[in-house]
Order: C-alpha cells, then structure tokens, then sequence
C-alpha cells in the first residue's frame, strides 16, 4: 500500500471518528437525526474511498479526503466552537452537500489531471 493510499484511509478514518463524536456529542443523545446527519457526513469519505479505486494512484483519493476533511474541521469550527447565530448548526447539513458535491470532485479530478499531465510532459 503506498503511502498516499495509507494517508486516505487515515484522512477518512478521522472524518469516520469526527463525525462519531458529534453524533454522541449532543446533549439529546443519540437520535434518528443525528444518526442521519453523521451518516449524510460520511458521504464524501465514501467518494474518496471510492477514487482510491477508481484511479491507480492513491493522490486522487488522498486529495479528496484531505478537502473532506478540512470542510468538515472547517465546519466543526464554526458549529461549535465560534457559532455566529441560530442558523449555526443547518451548516452540519450543507457541509457535506457542498464537499460531495463540489470539494471532493474539484480535488480528485483536479489531482488526476495534475498527474496525469506531469506523467505526459516527464515523457519524452
């Protein structure tokens, strides 16, 4: 296993573990909700692990697990620890839309193709 795979299921095993103790965090306990919301959160890990698959490097993979997780350390942050209103926590639910969705492709995708075109010009 290469080590950029190893630092994918590393970036996906934090995520894994963030959203865990969000979802044990609250002061409710554990609900259908939560429950929800952390499983909705492990969606992008799931592309990532899904890219470590797909493409033969572990980069592509490995980029988008590491912007999942920074979106979602950026989230945390700003939910919990500096929230700015009442509207703080709906950021739990569009977090892992927008990293589905926009994040994680633009860093797999964009690792590819930074790979794939350093590969085509170190060819003679």
């Amino acid at each position: 296993m290469t080590p950029s795979r190893i630092s994918a299921c590393v970036a996906c095993a934090a995520g894994l573990v963030l959203h865990i103790s969000i979802c044990v965090r609250g002061e409710g306990g554990v609900d259908r909700v939560s429950v929800f919301l952390a499983a909705w959160s492990l969606v992008p890990y799931l592309a990532c692990l899904v890219a470590l698959l797909a493409f033969k490097g572990g980069g592509p993979g490995m980029a988008g697990a590491l912007s999942a997780l920074a979106v979602d350390a950026l989230t945390y942050h700003s939910v919990f620890v500096t929230p700015k209103g009442s509207r703080a926590a709906l950021e739990l639910f569009f977090a892992p839309l927008w990293s589905t969705f926009i994040v994680v492709p633009a860093a797999v995708f964009g690792t590819a193709a930074a790979i794939r075109w350093r590969s085509a010009k170190a060819a003679p």
